[in-house]
């Protein structure tokens, strides 16, 4: 798998965190965070406002994965849904993640996306509600 041209990058933050459960085989929890992105490249102007919701479950391993959805809303107006999974893990105290996502929108100026498989990359402190996320087409 090769990261293609980055589309976006911005920084994230937590909004909400509930656990829902505990269990020797993981702990399940759900959490929301809203992102302002910079688009770059392809997507270079198309900024706006990212909002996700993601189940997890984190493993003993320290080996999380999870799926969710959200959407992107640019400053002109446009949405974009999204809809995807991801798998991270935790290394030297942070959280390095790899997100793969598909996106639509009935938009015409941001149809391209429609046919992309879109990679979100992260790395963020368990501790922190800040982080820094990058959103990459796959080549």
């Amino acid at each position: 798998m090769v990261l293609g041209e980055k589309l976006w990058e911005g920084r994230a933050k937590t909004t909400s965190f509930s656990v829902k459960s505990v269990a020797s085989s993981g702990i399940k929890s759900e959490f929301t965070w809203v992102a302002d992105l910079k688009g770059l490249g392809k997507a270079l102007s198309v900024d706006g406002y990212l909002t996700f919701t993601e189940r997890v479950i984190s493993r003993p391993s320290g080996a999380i994965v999870g799926k969710g959805q959200g959407f992107f809303t640019t400053k002109e107006g446009e949405i974009v849904t999204i809809r995807g999974k991801g798998q991270s893990k935790t290394d030297k105290g942070k959280v390095k993640g790899l997100g793969l996502w598909s996106l639509e929108t009935g938009s015409q100026r941001l149809a391209w996306v429609n046919s992309e498989i879109i990679l979100l990359t992260h790395d963020w402190h368990p501790l922190g509600v800040d982080f820094d996320i990058s959103i990459y087409q796959w080549e």
